[in-house]
């Protein structure tokens, strides 16, 4: 691995190796690193896979460790920290944006229990507004049978009235007739 300054860049050179067909290169331009860049060529004793990582910082130093197979690059610089820390903001806002959601929904849920236990009490108000209305309209019913009853007794009194003003009267003629009868 070595570096060139001007402009800054990181080569990393893997020896015998072949570089598979689907290997692309990568515009970043996150203020650390521009763009890595994969290509090939041949040296004079192998063919070598060539890594260029394209800073935008020249001040950015970098650590190289290598565990079997693998191999990482860490960066590290001014940049670097400053969006670390940029990266830390941002995460802060977004755990307090996170709990602020949380908040709301957990306002929202208790709302909307609170809507659906209203709407149950309307619905069982509005089934109560029913049956007093099926219980008015029985007592209505009850109202015109008894007024029915009521007038259907008043003419029967009527009539038997007159049916006893009759009698009276028949009485009082055949009275009347036994009494002349009997003074003759």
């Amino acid at each position: 691995m070595f570096r060139l300054e001007s402009p800054p860049r990181l080569f990393v050179d893997f020896s015998n190796t072949q570089l598979a067909s689907d290997v692309t290169n990568w515009t970043v331009r996150n203020g650390v690193i521009n763009e890595v860049l994969v290509l090939q060529y041949q040296d004079e004793l192998a063919l070598v896979t060539r890594v260029v990582i394209a800073l935008d910082d020249e001040s950015v130093e970098y650590e190289v460790t290598s565990d079997n197979t693998d191999l990482t690059v860490h960066l590290y610089g001014e940049r670097t920290n400053e969006l670390v820390a940029d990266i830390a903001n941002i995460e802060a806002q977004n755990e307090a944006i996170l709990r602020e959601y949380e908040s709301a929904l957990g306002e929202l849920q208790a709302y909307q229990a609170a809507l659906d236990s209203r709407s149950a009490e309307t619905d069982e108000a509005r089934e109560a507004v029913q049956a007093l209305e099926l219980q008015m309209s029985e007592m209505d019913l009850t109202i015109q049978r008894l007024n029915a009853a009521a007038a259907e007794s008043e003419s029967m009194i009527e009539s038997q009235q007159q049916t006893l003003d009759r009698f009276e009267a028949n009485a009082l003629v055949t009275s009347e007739q036994a009494e002349q009868e009997r003074a003759r």
